[in-house]
């Protein structure tokens, strides 16, 4: 039998959804993953807060003959489900399900090493950054969706520079997480900018 989940975590599931974006109407279905996700860590004994577990649920709905959309979805599901622990994979920036849960960029390979999968990051002044970021996106009048996608690559660069405590970070740490994301970024310009004077408060 499919593990139940609590329906108050499911109403702090639904808020996180709606946080990162996702329509309501969408929520059933990554409720639904979230679901398989459990029952799958269940069943084979795998840690749900460990974030190797998601590679291998992948690959099982890979084997069930899933399609690349539910795999994305199923991919995306959890990802938001870490979040809610305060947990950021560091692969996760750097994965795309077009290829497969591997690394696209041998550069980012080679920037993170060594560096643990599966380490749950300490808070390093990084609690604070999202209320300044909200504050900033009002007082620019920016839109919210403006900010779900600047608070996305805040996340990613918190993962890039493995939570360096904020006042340690410099302008070549933010020039250095852009040039490797560069494909992915389009508005890369204006985010260092951005983050620069507004976030870190550096010119």
């Amino acid at each position: 039998m499919m593990k139940t989940i609590p329906q108050e975590f499911l109403i702090k599931f639904d808020a996180q959804l709606l946080k990162n974006g996702i329509p309501s109407k969408n929520h059933i279905f990554f409720k639904k993953w979230l679901r398989y996700y459990l029952d799958f860590c269940s069943k084979y004994g795998h840690d749900p807060k460990h974030t190797e577990s998601l590679p291998n649920f992948i690959n099982k709905l890979r084997e069930k003959n899933q399609n690349r959309l539910q795999q994305k979805q199923a991919y995306d599901s959890i990802l938001i489900y870490y979040a809610m622990f305060d947990i950021y994979p560091v692969w996760s920036q750097r994965t795309s399900l077009n290829n497969g849960i591997e690394t696209k960029e041998a550069a980012v390979e080679e920037k993170v090493g060594a560096y643990s999968k599966n380490v749950e990051l300490v808070d390093t002044g990084w609690k604070s950054v999202d209320s300044r970021l909200n504050g900033e996106i009002k007082v620019r009048h920016y839109s919210p969706k403006t900010y779900l996608a600047y608070s996305k690559w805040v996340n990613q660069f918190r993962w890039f520079v493995k939570s360096k405590a904020l006042e340690q970070l410099t302008v070549d740490d933010v020039k250095q997480f852009l040039t490797i994301c560069s494909r992915q970024i389009m508005i890369s310009e204006r985010f260092r900018s951005f983050w620069n004077t507004a976030i870190s408060g550096q010119p």
